[in-house]
Parts: C-alpha cells; structure tokens; sequence
C-alpha cells in the first residue's frame, strides 16, 4: 500500500497540474505506512520469534480506529470546506513526521 501511495505521490508531483489534496492524501498515507512497516521492522528485530500478523498494530485496538478514522474524516472535510491551507504547514506537517519517526 505504501508502495502504490509512493508512486502515486511521485506521478501527482510529476504532472503538470499538480492536484494538492492527492499529494497531501499521498503523504499521509506514505506516513502511516512507515510508520506502520517501522513498527513491524522493531517487533521482528527485537522479538524475531513473536512477530506475527498482530506486529503491524493495524488491529491494536478500538481507539487506534477512531484515531485513524477520524484522521481520514478531517482530510475529507478539509478537502470538502474551503479550508486555508498552505504549503508552510504542510512542510511542517512533513518534518515533524520524519523528526518523530527518526526518534
């Protein structure tokens, strides 16, 4: 999934016309899965012989799906209600992703 968003991030950034919403969506769902594989790459290098499908943590629990759910709500409604938004904050958004995963 990661891989797909990858490419597509990088075809939205290529064209023309770039469409905003597609490479804000693109990021965020590069994010999520970094974090996801990041997670999944500490279980199995510290605890090779417990990993399992629950290793991802995308089945962690109630909250984690509210908290994923209402992310992709936000984006919707960001998208949909002229919302300001601008490049310095999507920057922001990006380094303070990278900063968290690089701790």
């Amino acid at each position: 999934i990661g891989g797909a968003h990858a490419v597509l991030l990088v075809q939205s950034l290529a064209a023309p016309r770039r469409n905003v919403a597609l490479v804000r969506w693109c990021l965020y769902a590069c994010a999520m899965c970094g974090f996801h594989a990041s997670e999944f790459l500490g279980a199995a290098a510290w605890r090779w012989r417990d990993v399992s499908f629950d290793s991802w943590l995308l089945n962690h629990s109630v909250a984690y799906g509210l908290a994923f759910f209402a992310a992709v709500l936000e984006f919707a409604l960001e998208y949909r209600l002229p919302l300001k938004q601008s490049a310095a904050t999507l920057r922001l958004g990006v380094v303070l992703v990278a900063g968290g995963q690089a701790v």
